[in-house]
């Protein structure tokens, strides 16, 4: 079986996302149709790939560290090739499928590099320190320590 973020680690490599700290998603915004809408609380953001682009839209009522998350999220759904042509984010709704979940590690790995991850945990660096460092939400950043210490 092929490594399944494996696209999603080429992709960060590719484009050099983790050469500073916080990512920087600009590369995102030149590559995708990417847009920040109001939308119902409930709804995080969504994408979808047709023949001619791939559009994502966030959720712009949502906190800077959340948009980066969802985009993050959305993105890597594109990237993994996963099988539905719409892709909807929802409040609580990226633990129940697979494919959700790994959309979620996908944003893990986008946004948090292991070793500078890995290295702020063993220096004691608290989990609202870290997300502060990187910019994105606390949940994150547990997922990226749990996917640390495991290999994904």
């Amino acid at each position: 079986m092929r490594y399944p973020f494996a696209a999603i680690r080429g992709f960060v490599r590719r484009h050099r996302l983790h050469r500073a700290m916080p990512v920087d998603l600009a590369v995102i915004h030149d590559l995708y149709d990417v847009e920040y809408l109001r939308m119902p609380e409930e709804l995080l953001g969504f994408a979808f790939a047709t023949k001619k682009t791939q559009v994502v839209k966030v959720n712009e009522r949502l906190h800077r560290f959340g948009q980066r998350m969802v985009l993050a999220h959305e993105i890597s759904h594109l990237l993994l090739g996963h099988p539905n042509a719409l892709y909807l984010c929802e409040v609580g709704d990226w633990w129940y499928s697979r494919i959700e979940v790994e959309a979620q590690k996908g944003a893990a790995i986008l946004l948090i590099p292991e070793k500078p991850l890995v290295e702020m945990a063993r220096r004691g660096y608290s989990v609202r320190e870290m997300q502060d460092f990187f910019e994105v939400p606390g949940e994150l950043i547990e997922l990226g320590l749990r996917m640390a210490n495991r290999i994904v």
